[in-house]
């Protein structure tokens, strides 16, 4: 109940429950490919878009073709197993969440020992681990099909194969991808064909940032997303 059909559907539902017929959205990692999902799905109650660190899903489908993005994403073929990861992310009260946040930072202190708690506190309510999974074990799915086993059909069929995105997906409102410089989990050279990703996308490249880059770099990237939301 994971997929990004449906969390898309489930946002656009939101912002109509507000009352709203339109709305500006922002995206973190999977929330990024929902963002995207949303503009592409449902273009008649997006604004504009802004997806952090994420490309759209058939721009990540086809980074899997690339040796280099297939070792970054060996995490989520983990993610997918069932229940051992619950197992392991749950231990020592879900210190492998802290964890995860402060290697994918790159700025000492980027989180506060606090926001750190308060990650591991969440993830260790009863049921919550297993609904963070399930965002991957859906965008797995979503991404290759039913089959798990079906993943290993990404690697490169030819060593140092060129990513080439196709068109498939585009769509027509103005989107503002912001790309960390030191993204450990993403090729950076996904954003490379971002223009096939829509008619109006522009890339704003962020500096000594990691995979958070609104906690490396908080003041860069609220003064790009306050200057793309205002119209500038």
């Amino acid at each position: 109940e994971y997929s990004l059909s449906k969390v898309a559907d489930d946002i656009v539902a939101l912002i109509q429950h507000l009352g709203e017929k339109r709305a500006s959205i922002v995206g973190h990692d999977i929330g990024g490919a929902v963002t995207w999902a949303i503009a592409r799905r449902s273009p008649d109650v997006v604004e504009r878009i802004v997806a952090i660190n994420a490309p759209p899903s058939h721009a990540f489908r086809a980074a899997l073709r690339m040796p280099s993005q297939l070792r970054r994403s060996w995490y989520m073929l983990f993610f997918a197993l069932p229940w051992l990861p619950e197992r392991v992310l749950s231990a020592r009260r879900a210190r492998m969440i802290g964890r995860i946040h402060e290697k994918g930072a790159v700025r000492a202190g980027a989180f506060e020992e606090e926001e750190i708690e308060a990650y591991q506190h969440a993830a260790s309510r009863p049921g919550a681990l297993h609904a963070m999974l399930n965002y991957y074990r859906a965008m797995l799915k979503s991404v290759f099909g039913s089959s798990i086993g079906a993943i290993a059909q990404a690697r490169a069929t030819v060593a140092g194969e060129r990513m080439t995105i196709g068109r498939s997906g585009r769509m027509n409102r103005p989107a503002l991808v912001l790309w960390s410089d030191d993204e450990p989990f993403l090729d950076g050279s996904i954003v490379n064909d971002a223009a096939n990703w829509g008619a109006d996308v522009r890339v704003h490249r962020i500096p000594h940032a990691g995979h958070w880059p609104m906690a490396d770099a908080p003041t860069e990237t609220n003064r790009a997303l306050i200057a793309f939301l205002s119209g500038k």
